[in-house]
């Protein structure tokens, strides 16, 4: 996320520049997931959560996710608790490449939800969205046990899948190369 504006815990408002990444520290629940089809790059949002820097691993040994966020622009992390404490301020009117991702791969994350039984939606949703979240401990084991784990990234394959749809809608609809490009 993009910062505006820092609330201090003595109330005191400090204008900020820079981008953080948020993580919910609960367990999904319903509100958080009607929370996340909510929002959509661009959005004015209000967030309650424990700020912190990017800091180095304490073990050497630990994978040093500081180089990794400095890599993608990212300059602090944000916990949160309960998907309550994100409220929606003002949604965009910009409709930017992010926001039509987003609103196609919610879309698609209905269709499955809508399409598969509960047992099996963590699965699916893990093979053809990369949301590997839901999925339990135990099915995770079974995963790596039967040296299958690797269907569980999104691969060269899911794009290509992906990339032959683009190119299909484009070609129906008859638009320019300079433009499918």
């Amino acid at each position: 996320l993009a910062c505006q504006n820092l609330l201090m815990k003595n109330s005191d408002e400090v204008p900020i520049t820079g981008k953080v990444r948020v993580f919910i520290t609960e367990n999904r629940t319903t509100s958080e997931s009607a929370l996340a089809s909510q929002l959509a790059a661009g959005d004015l949002i209000d967030i309650c959560g424990e700020l912190k820097r990017c800091a180095k691993p304490d073990n050497p040994e630990d994978y040093d996710f500081s180089i990794y966020f400095r890599k993608q622009k990212i300059d602090a992390t944000l916990s949160v608790k309960i998907p309550e404490a994100v409220t929606m301020l003002k949604k965009s009117d910009d409709y930017s490449w992010s926001r039509v991702r987003t609103a196609v791969h919610n879309w698609f994350k209905t269709l499955i939800v809508s399409h598969t039984s509960e047992s099996t939606q963590p699965v699916a949703l893990a093979l053809l969205l990369g949301e590997r979240t839901q999925l339990s401990a135990k099915v995770r084991q079974e995963f790596s046990q039967s040296g299958l784990i690797h269907f569980l990234a999104i691969s060269g394959l899911h794009i290509g899948f992906f990339s032959v749809f683009v190119w299909s809608i484009c070609h129906i609809l008859n638009l320019p190369r300079t433009v499918t490009v």
